[in-house]
């Protein structure tokens, strides 16, 4: 009753007496709680502005009952677990979602932005909730006697904001800043809190934080002294390196001029922090010098790691074009810009541009792009028969004759394209043909170790029940189940592999395992069903080899050489009606294969 007339003084004296869990006073209604605490935006009847209700009526005895609130503050629901008795006050909810609650604040969650204190939308906790709501509340109050409740919102939460808690004691008077130091202490490891002041760079507060927490002077003082007799910079310098801040070392290392340059730069490279560097040094016009060599240093590192790209990036805004150069040649996809590069050097003559044109074009065949190459060849060195051989050396066939048309040397056409592509044709024929033969084959074996696996299953039980026999019975039995398991001896060894995980013997150990791997196994080997049911998914056609067939199949059509297409389609359809029929499209390696039949040229099937 106390409550839904929003008397919390008498609800709280009364919860105090009878030993009352405290949190009652959010759970019976949080809607109504967080109405009451908010502070008023403006002048009202009730309420003038700044007020809220409940630190209204709780000041009236200290701020002792506040900080027994915020101590006692848990994230499940009392009203649940312990008062489901109590009466439910109206239009109330069976579930409060406190993310919503804590928006409907408008300040509650501001600290989402810059600290990245709170939590995902949905994932707001009530005592994360609650403790931002009185955080404004408290702020809104600007009561010096509320100092520690403000301190006890910061650390109850989770994680704890010690950093906030800190410094919200900058710059008070010592026995207000104790008296918070006190409360901080007693919630987070005072360690914790003696780094995090200490990371603020505020010498005074961290001394009374050592000397609150029982540290030896003989320890702090020395190190705080020699502290203070240092420049700024350099002061924050060497605490973020106690800290291992490396980042910030790095800053503050920057923006302490000239000096500190030499620090900065081994951080920097101990610690990778190249970036850090520049974008500080950006910033002063007048350290030109310092950014080049760190730009310089960072390209280095980029190449040392194979970042060829980002490296000759780097070089050229340190105007190392040279160097840049290099770099990008190193990258496969980064030609055009090297060769613009190229054409920057002033002093380069054309007979060495060819000569770097070639070199680059040889690493694009050999990294698989041969429009590039042979873009190379034809532009920088024409080349017509260097840029044909790229182009069929890639499969593109079509764009190989065009260029030699272009070129006016049709004779590379049989000579060069031609053959290129028949060689394609006839090794994806021996390709697809090898995979048919090579999942029958798999299909079998599995079928006959099933049959083995069950044949030894029947005479360990006929052996169990005493029954003996020369095992011939168990022979023909196992005959006849593997004729009649044949014909559907694919879609078995999906089921077989499962099944034989559960039934394993203890001669599949790891040993055998070892030994797989090592060679491949013969028939009957213990490990032989490990290593078949392993080299049957990269047999399953994948999107990319369709994709691959139909260009092949077009081109042969181009060339008019669509007898040999039509042999290649046909072949790979029964490669496909084996895959659909036993169902291991499942099984193919990424990317999954796809449903239709897109790869095939309709025209060249057989009339049906």
């Amino acid at each position: 009753a106390l409550l839904a007339a929003q008397d919390y003084l008498g609800a709280v004296s009364l919860m105090r007496k009878h030993k009352v869990d405290m949190n009652l006073l959010v759970d019976f209604d949080p809607a109504a709680f967080f109405r009451d605490t908010i502070p008023a935006a403006a002048d009202s009847e009730n309420r003038p502005a700044g007020s809220n209700l409940l630190l209204t009526q709780l000041d009236k005895h200290g701020p002792h009952l506040l900080s027994l609130f915020i101590a006692s503050l848990r994230n499940d629901s009392v009203r649940d677990c312990l008062y489901h008795f109590a009466p439910s006050p109206p239009h109330s909810s069976p579930t409060t979602d406190w993310a919503a609650l804590a928006a409907s604040t408008g300040k509650a969650v501001e600290g989402k932005g810059a600290r990245g204190v709170e939590e995902e939308v949905g994932k707001t906790t009530k005592v994360n909730a609650v403790c931002d709501l009185l955080t404004e509340a408290i702020r809104a109050r600007a009561d010096p006697k509320l100092r520690a409740c403000m301190v006890l919102t910061f650390v109850r939460r989770h994680p704890p904001r010690v950093e906030e808690a800190l410094m919200h004691l900058q710059g008070t008077e010592e026995d207000e800043a104790s008296h918070g130091l006190e409360v901080l202490m007693g919630l987070v490891e005072p360690s914790n809190v003696w780094d995090t002041a200490l990371g603020l760079y505020d010498l005074g507060l961290t001394a009374l934080v050592a000397r609150i927490s029982g540290r030896d002077p003989r320890e702090y003082v020395p190190l705080l002294e020699k502290l203070s007799q240092m420049p700024d910079r350099e002061c924050c310098f060497e605490i973020d390196m106690m800290l291992k801040r490396y980042g910030k070392a790095v800053m503050h290392a920057v923006k302490g001029g000239d000096n500190m340059w030499e620090k900065a730069r081994e951080v920097m490279e101990q610690n990778g922090l190249y970036t850090v560097a520049i974008q500080n040094l950006r910033r002063f016009p007048e350290r030109r010098a310092h950014l080049e060599e760190a730009l310089r240093l960072y390209a280095a590192y980029l190449g040392e790691r194979g970042e060829h790209k980002l490296a000759g990036l780097v070089y050229k805004t340190a105007g190392l074009n040279f160097e840049a150069t290099g770099e990008l040649q190193q990258d496969a996809g980064s030609w055009e810009a090297a060769m613009l590069l190229l054409h920057e050097q002033a002093n380069l003559t054309e007979p060495q541009l060819q000569r770097r044109s070639y070199d680059m074009a040889e690493a694009l065949r050999l990294a698989g792009d041969s429009r590039g190459a042979a873009r190379l060849y034809l532009d920088y060195c024409a080349d017509v028969d260097e840029g044909v051989a790229a182009l069929s050396e890639g499969r593109e066939w079509v764009e190989a004759a065009r260029v030699a048309r272009c070129g006016k040397r049709q004779d590379l056409i049989p000579t060069t394209v031609l053959p290129s592509l028949l060689e394609a044709h006839t090794a994806t024929l021996q390709d697809v043909d090898a995979r048919l033969e090579r999942l029958e084959y798999i299909a079998q074996r599995l079928v006959a170790i099933e049959v083995d696996k069950q044949a030894q299953l029947a005479a360990e039980r006929r052996y169990a029940d005493g029954e003996g026999g020369d095992g011939h019975d168990v022979d023909d039995a196992a005959s006849d189940w593997s004729r009649s398991q044949a014909p559907s001896a694919s879609s078995k060894g999906t089921h077989s592999t499962h099944s034989s995980h559960s039934s394993r013997s203890s001669r599949s150990s790891k040993s055998n395992k070892t030994r797989s791997s090592a060679r491949v196994p013969k028939e009957g080997d213990p490990w032989e069903e490990d290593y078949l049911n392993k080299t049957r998914p990269p047999l399953v056609p994948t999107r990319g080899f369709r994709e691959a067939l139909r260009s092949l199949l077009e081109a042969l059509v181009m060339f008019a050489e669509s007898s040999h297409a039509a042999t290649l389609q046909l072949r790979f359809a029964k490669l496909e009606d084996y895959v659909l029929q036993h169902e291991l499209g499942g099984l193919a390696v990424e990317p999954p294969p796809p449903t239709a039949s897109d790869w095939k040229i309709t025209f060249l099937d057989a009339p049906v």
